[in-house]
C-alpha cells in the first residue's frame, strides 16, 4: 500500500506507508514527515485492492513568521475578560510556552499548554491591557517567539439578543434570550416577557446559569417586549450592580383557524363482511391543510397503538372526505390531526351493504325525460328509467341519495 507524489518538475516517486501496522485496514490520514519540498505541488493518489483513488493536491509552502492572534471579551460587570490565544502556524501536537502579563507587569500566567487549539484564560482588573508571549516549545520551530497586546473594552452594558424560531401552529412560538459571554458571570438574570400587539400575555423566567440560553415556549403569533434584569452581587470594587436591557421581537405564523373534523355518514362508503371495501366519511376542514387520521377502535375493540389510515389515494372527489381502504362494516374510533391540534371522533360507522339486494329496470327501456317534453329532439339531454327494489333489504339508514344518479 503506497502513496504516489509528482512534484511540479515532473519528478514522480512514491512513499512507503511505514506507519500502518495493519496493511489491511483503511488508511483514514497519513503523515508525510520527510521528502517533502516547500514549494513544490504534489498530487496524492490512493492505491487500494488493486485500484486507485486520486485524494487530491497538496500545495506545502515555506513556514513564514511565526504570529500570535488575542481576543478578548469585552470586561464583565464583574470585572472578568476571557482571553483567546491563538498561534499561527502550529504543528499538530506541539506545545508553546505562554506567558501573560499584566499593564503593571504582574504575570498572571506562565505555563506550557498546547500551540495547536486556542488557548482560553480568564483575566481581572485593575489590569486593563495584557501582554502575550508564545514560545514554540518543539517541532521544526522550536524556540521561535511570537508577541501580543490587548485591551478588552470597557463600561459596556448588560445586554443580549433575542432568537425565535419558525411557527407552524396557533401557540408554538418560542423566544430564546442569549447573553454575550461578557455577561455571562452575572449572578442572577430576571426576564419579564411581555404581548404588545393583540391578546394581553405577560410572563417573567429567572436563571442562575446565564451562560445556557432562556426560551419562553407556547406563543402566539404577535409581538413581544423583552425587558432584562443582570444582578451581580459583588463587582470588582465589592458593590452590588443591577443593569436592566430592553429588547422587543414579533412572532408570525401560518396557521389560520383551529381544526374542525365532523363525521359525515353521506359520505361513507358501505360493504358487506364478507368482501369489505368500505370508508369512513369525515368532513376536515381549516387548521393546517396538512391532515392525518389515525384509528383507536375498530368494530373489533380498541387497538393497543393508533394505526393510520389514508384518505383517497386515487385524487377522487373523495379527496379528504373518505379515509380507509378495505374497512369492514362496524363502529370506529379516529382521531384527526393537523400537526397542531388534534379532534376526537368517538363513533364513525360503516354500514353494512346486504349480499344480494334485488334491483331490477321496472321497463326493457329508457324513456324521455318528462321534463323535456316539448322540446326538440336535438335539445333533449335527460332520459329517465325507472328501479324497483325491495327497501327492506337495505340496513337501517342506508342513503338512497346515490341511485338518483344511476
Amino acid at each position: 500500500m503506497l502513496y504516489k507524489y509528482m512534484t511540479k518538475d515532473g519528478f514522480s516517486g512514491y512513499f512507503p506507508v511505514d506507519s500502518v501496522t495493519n496493511l489491511t485496514s483503511i488508511i483514514d490520514s497519513h503523515t508525510f514527515k520527510k521528502d517533502i519540498e516547500a514549494g513544490s505541488n504534489y498530487a496524492v493518489d490512493y492505491f487500494y485492492g488493486g485500484m486507485s483513488d486520486r485524494k487530491g493536491y497538496i500545495y506545502p509552502e515555506a513556514v513564514g513568521n511565526l504570529s500570535l492572534s488575542v481576543s478578548a471579551t469585552d470586561f464583565s460587570l464583574k470585572g472578568k475578560s476571557i482571553l483567546t490565544a491563538q498561534l499561527t502556524p502550529a504543528e499538530p501536537g506541539t506545545k508553546m510556552r505562554l506567558v501573560v502579563t499584566g499593564n503593571n507587569g504582574a504575570e498572571l500566567l506562565n505555563e506550557e499548554v498546547p500551540a495547536d487549539v486556542p488557548y482560553r484564560l480568564e483575566v481581572s482588573k485593575p489590569h486593563t491591557q495584557f501582554t502575550a508571549k508564545a514560545t514554540v516549545v518543539d517541532g521544526c520551530l522550536a524556540g521561535k517567539t511570537a508577541n501580543a497586546t490587548i485591551s478588552p473594552t470597557q463600561g459596556t452594558m448588560f445586554n443580549f439578543s433575542l432568537r425565535k424560531n419558525g411557527m407552524k401552529c396557533k401557540n408554538d412560538g418560542e423566544i430564546t434570550m442569549v447573553v454575550p459571554e461578557s455577561f455571562q458571570d452575572v449572578d442572577q438574570i430576571s426576564y419579564t416577557l411581555t404581548k404588545t400587539s393583540g391578546t394581553v400575555y405577560t410572563n417573567v423566567a429567572e436563571t442562575s446559569t446565564p451562560k445556557v440560553p432562556k426560551t419562553f415556549y407556547g406563543l402566539e403569533a404577535g409581538t413581544y417586549k423583552v425587558i432584562g434584569r443582570a444582578t451581580v452581587f459583588k463587582d470588582e470594587n465589592n458593590q452590588p450592580v443591577v443593569q436592566d436591557f430592553e429588547q422587543s421581537i414579533t412572532l408570525t405564523t401560518p396557521y389560520g383557524d383551529g381544526l374542525y373534523a365532523t363525521v359525515r355518514p353521506d359520505y361513507m362508503t358501505p360493504t358487506t363482511t364478507a368482501c369489505p371495501t368500505g370508508r369512513i366519511g369525515l368532513n376536515i376542514e381549516k387548521g393546517s391543510g396538512k391532515y392525518r387520521v389515525f384509528l383507536k377502535a375498530n368494530p373489533d375493540g380498541p387497538l393497543a397503538e393508533k394505526q393510520e389510515i389514508f384518505t383517497d389515494p386515487y385524487g377522487t372527489e373523495g379527496y379528504n372526505k373518505l379515509w380507509g381502504v378495505g374497512l369492514k362494516p362496524g363502529h370506529y374510533a379516529l382521531t384527526v390531526t393537523d400537526g397542531c391540534m388534534e379532534r376526537e371522533i368517538p363513533d364513525a360507522e360503516i354500514l353494512e351493504m346486504p349480499n344480494t339486494p334485488k334491483i331490477y329496470l321496472s321497463n326493457s327501456y329508457l324513456e324521455p325525460d318528462s321534463r323535456t317534453l316539448g322540446r326538440s329532439r336535438e335539445t333533449m339531454d335527460s332520459l329517465r328509467a325507472y328501479l324497483a327494489f325491495d327497501p327492506s333489504l337495505f340496513p337501517p339508514r342506508f342513503p338512497f341519495d346515490g341511485l338518483s344518479q344511476l
